[in-house]
């Protein structure tokens, strides 16, 4: 099958990466920077693509349209894993997809009169989606039949004003006759969006264990993603101020491992001076 051997060339990159005990608190773990620099190519590229994600979150405050808040849903939560794909390498970074998500945050920030049961269309019992005015909570919500593959879904998305938290959690558990995997992307965060400024944290913790080919494995990481920025809405979204941090810290190691390029613990610290004009400080 095309997308087992997909997962299974991402995870001969982790092979080495994987198992180990130690395991640290990833928010305490800062970093101290460089002088900033011009970016690199791909650090441009993460830059505009935070960028991009960002004015996801803030199109909500002027737009009643479902399909702007439902890009926020899926953007917000991603923004620390598609980052750190991007600055540090990996696996590509984590969609977060799961099963009426997106579209139930499109329910609480546009203010649209859905019912749970709708919403939990896919799952296999539609009424683990609980629906109340700005708040959208999932328990226990399951997906099987898919093949070889389940998915469940757990935790909540919500906004009180002018911030946008969630605390979600999925996992995916994939069997086949010679492939096993178990995945856990925990998704967590706190923004607040004015009419000109995004400040808050968001955070991606990964760990994945199973079986491949006779190969067990272990390992996790954790990507956080520190906001304190200016933007202007008009005539085009545009991060005009301030700095987002990227830290990616591993959770869990195998003795031996590489500690260096992607499998090193590492923050990147983007710093706006003006609209388009950034420049990128790299841990040290």
């Amino acid at each position: 099958m095309t997308s087992k051997r997909i997962i299974l060339g991402a995870l001969c990159a982790f092979a080495v990466a994987c198992g180990g005990d130690d395991k640290p608190d990833p928010a305490a773990r800062h970093f101290d920077y460089g002088a900033p620099v011009a970016p690199t190519y791909y650090e441009q590229s993460a830059a505009e693509q935070g960028e991009y994600m960002l004015s996801d979150g803030a199109a909500y405050r002027t737009s009643d349209d479902p399909l702007v808040a439902e890009s926020a849903g899926g953007s917000l939560p991603s923004l620390p894993d598609s980052l750190g794909a991007t600055m540090f390498g990996g696996d590509g970074g984590v969609t977060y997809a799961a099963p009426g998500v997106s579209k139930g945050f499109a329910a609480t920030l546009g203010g649209l009169t859905v019912s749970p049961q709708a919403l939990g269309d896919g799952f296999d019992d539609p009424t683990c989606v609980t629906l109340v005015p700005g708040r959208i909570t999932y328990d226990h919500c399951t997906m099987t039949g898919l093949d070889v593959m389940s998915i469940g879904v757990n935790g909540w998305m919500g906004r009180t004003g002018d911030v946008i938290a969630w605390d979600l959690d999925t996992t995916m558990t994939m069997a086949d006759v010679d492939f096993t995997m178990t995945t856990v992307m925990a998704a967590s965060g706190s923004v607040t969006i004015t009419a000109s400024t995004i400040a808050g944290q968001a955070r991606t913790d990964i760990s994945a264990s199973g079986n491949a080919d006779g190969m067990r494995f272990r390992m996790g990481y954790t990507t956080l993603a520190d906001l304190d920025l200016t933007y202007q809405p008009e005539p085009a979204f545009c991060v005009t101020g301030g700095t987002l941090e990227v830290r990616r810290v591993w959770t869990e190691r195998m003795a031996g491992m590489p500690t260096d390029g992607e499998y090193a613990d590492q923050g990147v610290k983007l710093t706006w001076t003006g609209c388009g004009v950034v420049q990128v400080a790299r841990s040290r």
